[in-house]
């Protein structure tokens, strides 16, 4: 297995003990047949760095996530999200943003700014895997200073020409945040739980990760269907754990473990925020949306959103100016 390497311990808490969920060869039906349909309108994909490897998912009994044994190492990392995923095609596929996803933003941009009660351009934000820069460009068209931190040489070309600032690791180390946005990261993540750890250190005091992932609450019904032919939007597809690229899959107290662990709490924006930012719409539906939508969240949280902040005495002081 020289283009993969293994977790030993469930990479969210870290524990050994696991539960065998699923365990099929990469180069066999029915997964052979899963990839060429997925990877061969995107690019395609090249069996001879799957040969002999086996697609094992693992349940952590302690923290609930379900995650893959065998991960593909820096190498095929590259060559899967740059090669068998081509960016061309994959700038090309991309669905147009439609004024829902657009009011989305809007909507969670204005949740940060009513709730740090500054100019928005005294708020400084990490994008962090911005992916073609669509957020940041967002929060930097709303006046923020956002900057995006990303792997991908072709999405970083194509969002600097949009004038997103675009950091390496080193380059963030040396700078402090009010908002860490992860959008669809994490379960792309080798080391969710290390990389959790050193993005609280880029922190500002009182300052705020939000993680979004994919919903956990069908997972069990996938499973037990195993139909690898269910489309992404079927109560039953498997994309959610899908093979090399979503290596985990969270529950909520997954995430919340792993906030505890390095030393964060769950947040919640408090509900005079959600109406501040919620309510400017003219329209009836809007309004009465925005008023009943900070209750409904406190009474039924969404499994794959989450906010975490860390007390403002737990942070990492900037390296220029230390405490």
């Amino acid at each position: 297995m020289t283009n993969f390497k293994v977790r030993e311990r469930c990479p969210a808490c870290g524990t050994a003990k696991t539960i065998e969920r699923v365990r099929l060869a990469y180069d066999d039906d029915p997964l052979r047949t899963y990839l060429k349909t997925f990877y061969g309108p995107q690019g395609g994909v090249e069996f001879e760095y799957l040969r002999d490897v086996m697609y094992i998912l693992q349940e952590c009994p302690e923290c609930g996530l379900f995650y893959q044994r065998n991960i593909p190492n820096d190498a095929l990392m590259w060559r899967l999200y740059e090669v068998w995923i081509d960016p061309q095609i994959a700038f090309n596929q991309r669905p147009e943003r439609s004024r829902r996803v657009n009011q989305h933003y809007i909507s969670e941009l204005m949740l940060v700014d009513d709730y740090f009660n500054r100019s928005p351009s005294d708020i400084e934000i990490l994008d962090f895997g911005m992916g073609w820069g669509d957020w940041a460009a967002m929060a930097n068209g709303l006046g923020f200073i956002c900057h995006g931190l990303e792997l991908s040489q072709s999405r970083i070309d194509y969002a600097t020409k949009r004038g997103v600032n675009v950091l390496n690791w080193n380059q963030a180390r040396q700078k402090r945040f009010d908002f860490i946005n992860t959008e669809q990261v994490f379960e792309h993540i080798a080391d969710p739980l290390d990389t959790l750890s050193n993005l609280k250190k880029l922190l500002k005091p009182g300052g705020i990760i939000k993680i979004s992932v994919p919903t956990a609450t069908n997972i069990e019904k996938s499973l037990s269907a195993m139909d690898w032919g269910a489309g992404r939007n079927s109560p039953i597809s498997l994309n959610p754990v899908a093979p090399l690229e979503h290596i985990q899959y969270f529950h909520r107290r997954t995430l919340q473990i792993m906030a505890s662990r390095v030393g964060m709490r769950e947040f919640t924006w408090p509900m005079l925020s959600y109406w501040r930012s919620s309510c400017g719409s003219l329209s009836p539906f809007h309004l009465v949306k925005g008023v009943f939508k900070p209750i409904v969240y406190r009474l039924r949280r969404k499994q794959n959103y989450i906010l975490l902040v860390c007390d403002a005495n737990d942070v990492t002081p900037h390296p220029q100016h230390p405490n």
